[in-house]
């Protein structure tokens, strides 16, 4: 299995559990090419291959993927390779397999970007090549979602066949508890994010600021980041530092995640760019109130809820007015009616089922 660009976030917890599921077949030998293996816990059948330098330069990634793999897959006389890192390797191997999470061929560029040439940008320009090199060369496609399913379809002209939908199964790695501690008697709401620029903290902000400028108090927005990761999220604290209801927690573990979960009135996520968005699985347990942004992801991870309210992710004045009636218990306030979207196939939920897709009961090695 490789990943070797993945160390955090929704794809390292999918990498870990995963491997954690592998590491109870005896039937099975795993290879996992991993970028630091500290990330990750210690089994008997699992060797590790780290590479700490894929991240760094480009066409180290083109160079592992394209060339230093396939030596490497016939040395290890692979039978199945699956590539977590979204790009197809070429390999030699009986099945091959690739896991797409990705989503930045969807990211909208903006003329500002131009003047950034930040990550995200740079990737949406070259990841739709990623993902076009040797993609039908695959037994199978693993996506998270239909909308997603869709696109290879449609842009690679892949076989709706072998494009497998496999929901995040929160359940397999979260075990959040519902009883609060330590209730504020403002209400509060919580946005679990990154400094990133597409995770959209702006809108809130900006919401934030014309709810104060209105006079209204007694609540709170808990922000996951603190303005120190970074040159982005230290010029957004900068700018919107004068909001006293904002609180830029900061980094969190997952216990205190849990905490801040079971204490918060409602959740917002606002992302511009996301394959899943585990917050919403994550929050969707506690049956609590979240505004989410109207876009196909949000839409068909809430699934059946009935607290969910959606929000042009461009539109703060929308949001204000959301967060405002949801505070104020305005009636006019209605919660959106979601209908889980119908899928053009079968999800397959679980490990199990996935792996008994890709292999047989005799496999020697899982890539």
């Amino acid at each position: 299995m490789s990943g070797a660009n993945i160390t955090s976030g929704g794809p390292l917890q999918i990498y870990r559990d995963f491997l954690n599921f592998l590491s109870a077949r005896s039937d099975i030998e795993v290879v996992a090419i991993v970028s630091d293996i500290s990330l990750f816990e210690s089994y008997e059948n699992v060797n590790y291959i780290e590479i700490r330098n894929y991240k760094k330069f480009i066409f180290l990634k083109f160079y592992y993927e394209y060339f230093r793999y396939f030596s490497m897959s016939k040395k290890y006389n692979i039978d199945l390779w699956v590539s977590l890192n979204d790009c197809t390797p070429s390999v030699k191997s009986k099945c091959r397999a690739v896991y797409c999470h990705n989503a930045t061929p969807f990211y909208r560029r903006r003329f500002s970007d131009l003047l950034r040439l930040d990550r995200v940008f740079l990737q949406s320009l070259y990841y739709p090549v990623f993902y076009r090199i040797n993609i039908r060369k695959n037994n199978y496609v693993i996506v998270q979602q239909s909308w997603f399913k869709k696109y290879f379809v449609e842009s690679y002209k892949v076989d709706a066949e072998k494009v497998i939908i496999n929901p995040v199964n929160v359940d397999s790695f979260v075990g959040f508890k519902s009883e609060p501690k330590n209730k504020s008697s403002n209400y509060c709401f919580i946005y679990p994010t990154k400094a990133i620029r597409y995770k959209n903290i702006e809108i809130i902000c900006k919401a934030v600021e014309m709810m104060e400028i209105e006079g209204l108090k007694d609540f709170t927005v808990i922000i996951t980041i603190n303005g120190n990761e970074n040159k982005f999220s230290s010029q957004l604290k900068k700018k919107y530092r004068h909001l006293n209801s904002i609180s830029w927690k900061g980094s969190v573990t997952r216990d205190e995640l849990e905490d801040l979960y079971s204490n918060s009135d409602c959740l917002i996520f606002p992302s511009e760019l996301e394959t899943w968005g585990l917050p919403i699985s994550e929050f969707k347990k506690f049956g609590k109130a979240m505004l989410l942004a109207r876009l196909p992801y949000a839409i068909e991870t809430v699934g059946f809820y009935e607290k969910v309210k959606f929000f042009n992710v461009s539109d703060a004045n929308e949001l204000r007015k959301y967060m405002q009636g949801l505070l104020k218990k305005e009636d006019s306030f209605v919660f959106d009616k979601t209908e889980e979207l119908a899928l053009a196939s079968p999800k397959i939920y679980g490990w199990n089922k996935l792996l008994n897709l890709l292999i047989n009961q005799n496999s020697k090695y899982i890539f």
